[in-house]
Parts: C-alpha cells; sequence; structure tokens
C-alpha cells in the first residue's frame, strides 16, 4: 500500500541533498531574479551587460542552473536590478534555518525579495565540523 508522505516544504531537503536549505534560498533568489528580468523587459545580452557577466551565465540562471552561483553573487545581481535585500537574524530556541521569500513592497507595485537567516547557515556544533555554505561559510567569516 502506498503512503502520503507530507513534504517539510523544501524539496532538496525531503531528497536528502546537502546544503538544502542553501539550495532552496538560491532557487528563490534566483526566481526573484527572472520576475525582475521580466518586469524590466530586458534581454539576455542586456542583462549580462548590466551585470558584468555573460550572456550563458544568465541563460544558466534562467533555466535554474545555479551551481556555478554563490548566493552572494545572485544577491548583487538583484541589487543592481534595482531590487532590495533585507536580511534577518534572530536567536531561536531551536536549530534555525534559510528562508528567502518574495514580497509585494508597500510602496509601489515592484517586488523585493527579502531573506531571513535564521543561523543554520552558520552554526559550530562541538560533535559536528563547520557548517556552512559549503567548507568556506559566509564571505568575510573565519571558521570557528
Amino acid at each position: 500500500m502506498d503512503r502520503i508522505i507530507p513534504g517539510s516544504g523544501n524539496v532538496f531537503e525531503d531528497l536528502g541533498l546537502p546544503d538544502a536549505a542553501e539550495k532552496k534560498a538560491k532557487v528563490k533568489l534566483t526566481v526573484a531574479f527572472n520576475n525582475a528580468l521580466a518586469e524590466k523587459k530586458i534581454r539576455q545580452r542586456e542583462a549580462a551587460e548590466l551585470l558584468g557577466c555573460t550572456q550563458p551565465e544568465i541563460s544558466a540562471l534562467a533555466n535554474y542552473k545555479l551551481s556555478g552561483f554563490s548566493m552572494g553573487r545572485l544577491m548583487e545581481f538583484l541589487t543592481s536590478l534595482d531590487r532590495d535585500i533585507d536580511i534577518t537574524i534572530r536567536k531561536i530556541d531551536r536549530h534555525g534555518s534559510i528562508r528567502v521569500r518574495e514580497q509585494q513592497a508597500a510602496s509601489s507595485l515592484r517586488r523585493r525579495p527579502i531573506i531571513s537567516d535564521r543561523l543554520s547557515a552558520c552554526t559550530f556544533r562541538q560533535d559536528r565540523a563547520w557548517r556552512g555554505t559549503g567548507s568556506r561559510g559566509w564571505p568575510g567569516q573565519a571558521r570557528p
């Protein structure tokens, strides 16, 4: 008999992939990026010139091939496309997570992504090795 198992809200986690929270955040940043390009009616070649990258890189983002892109780079692209990014870090009583959402701006019809990092991408546990974005952690942050 088949059972239906509810998902966690993160398909990457459900599939058991490493760095699931980061992958989900990168996809949401890329959705916001692609929405910004569509809203501004910018072609891939024009976007590449504006962002200082190549057209194939923009094509990769349009097709959600994200392996060559860091979260920092995606956020830089978004700010270059007139998007504002907020990062909120807060203490909680349980293991944290990374959440990215795109929301309607209150003062206009343009959208802006909001990133809320609840410490899962930069935690250190005594019983485990450093957990971060790959082995490097966040930019400018040394390993504990």
